[in-house]
């Protein structure tokens, strides 16, 4: 999106005026995606900061959030990743899999996540295509909730055929879905989301189109969403009369101002004091300031090659990269990145070329190092490959994790099958990989 493209009325159109580039760095933070690794930076990019370096194109990271205190959670492979500002793993959550809306379970990584302004519990999505017998062909969503520090039981805050959850309380949040569902909310312990509007609510059944992606600002007087879908997609935001974070949902908002279309813009989000607001468009996230009409301002790249905003109170103060030593799951052994650290990566293939020719894994040391890895397959019992190595000098350690020759047939078989890696370095506590064999 070109930052000559200018906002104007949603409803009803009306000419359009230039404004300032965002304001100058503030003691918030925007926590996004870059290049598969989480960043910091402020609103204007200034300050950036690499919180992750083991994203690959492969395995990158996902749908980074932060609550108040400038936790992240992020999604990497599997897991949900819970980890400080330099880092530092606090929290790995493998969730069980889900049940969608035709009684299917879906497993898989999370590909929507959202965590409570105070940090005590964790939303996200799983998803998955199928086309079962006696209903249409699809992509259905569910969503839960657990607690951050642990996995809890998915009924505990109850089960959603939504997607896209956002917390606007610690017990609150907004959910989206399709056609008279889009946007709802949930108080968390309820099966049932509570439906709040549709786009034909607003703009009527003639011009009406998808709504989804959104968050209220903390103020609880500005909603934005993601409007339409493919060439005519674009950012919008509304006025909300009444109390959406505590009662039940008010009158429907009144639409204020819309971005230009563009085909993948996402992730809106506010800023603390909710006079911004920062998304993402095809060539990274543009802030834009709001005010008492769209002649405040207009989309500007603030932080290029950048995606999946989320927009915090938090300073970026991520103090020194803190390392548990070799093989520990900090910076390098886990997310982060910290000199001294190992840097693990397992090259994900399908289970036949597995079978026959072994899992790559490669380890980077600072320092000399020894080396074991062990390959687990959820169908398969056992440890299905062991190998092991060692680096005199700092340097790489290449592996292959071979499987045993009894379970190669079986393992060929396998398509799609999660697999385990286990990595101890030098002896310590192993760190542990997920990949998906297909």
């Amino acid at each position: 999106m070109s930052s000559r493209r200018l906002l104007s009325r949603a409803l009803p159109a009306a000419a359009c005026a230039l404004a300032a580039l965002p304001a100058a760095a503030s003691a918030d933070s925007i926590v996004f995606v870059k290049d598969a690794d989480v960043w910091l930076a402020h609103a204007d990019g200034s300050g950036a900061y690499q919180v992750t370096t083991d994203g690959t194109a492969e395995q990158p990271y996902r749908v980074p959030v932060q609550s108040d205190d400038g936790t992240i959670v992020a999604s990497h492979l599997d897991e949900i990743v819970r980890m400080r500002q330099n880092g530092e793993v606090i929290t790995r959550i493998d969730p069980e899999p889900l049940v969608n809306s035709v009684g299917h379970a879906v497993d898989g990584p999370p590909v929507n996540l959202a965590v409570s302004p105070d940090g005590s519990r964790i939303a996200y999505s799983l998803v998955g295509y199928e086309c079962p017998v006696g209903a249409d062909c699809m992509t259905r969503s569910v969503t839960a909730f657990t607690a951050a520090d642990r996995l809890t039981p998915a009924a505990q805050y109850g089960v959603l055929h939504r997607r896209s959850p956002s917390f606007v309380s610690a017990t609150r949040a907004l959910v989206f879905g399709g056609y008279a569902g889009q946007v709802n909310v949930t108080d968390l312990g309820d099966d049932v989301e509570t439906h709040w509007f549709d786009d034909y609510d607003v703009f009527g059944q003639a011009d009406a189109t998808d709504l989804g992606d959104g968050e209220l600002s903390r103020q609880g007087n500005r909603l934005a969403l993601i409007r339409s879908y493919g060439e005519n997609t674009h950012v919008i935001w509304y006025a909300v009369n009444g109390d959406a974070a505590t009662a039940k949902p008010p009158a429907v908002p009144e639409p204020l101002c819309k971005t230009g279309t563009e085909e993948g813009l996402s992730g809106p989000t506010w800023s603390p004091d909710g006079s911004k607001l920062a998304f993402a468009g095809n060539d990274g996230i543009y802030v834009t300031p709001i005010g008492a009409d769209c002649a405040a301002g207009t989309p500007a790249l603030a932080i290029p090659g950048a995606s999946q905003p989320d927009w915090g109170p938090a300073e970026i103060a991520p103090g020194p990269r803190k390392g548990t030593g070799p093989g520990g799951d900090g910076p390098g052994g886990g997310p982060g990145g910290q000199p001294g650290a190992p840097v693990i990566t397992v090259k994900a293939l399908k289970a036949k070329k597995v079978a026959k020719r072994g899992l790559p894994v490669r380890v980077t040391c600072a320092a000399a190092c020894s080396v074991k890895a062990t390959l687990k397959v959820k169908q398969l019992r056992g440890v299905v490959a062991t190998a092991k190595g060692s680096a005199p000098a700092a340097g790489t350690v290449k592996l292959t994790l071979k499987p045993k020759r009894a379970l190669r047939k079986k393992l060929a078989r396998l398509d799609g099958a999660k697999a385990t890696v286990k990595v101890a370095v030098d002896g310590g506590a192993p760190v542990t990989r997920k990949v998906t064999l297909g």
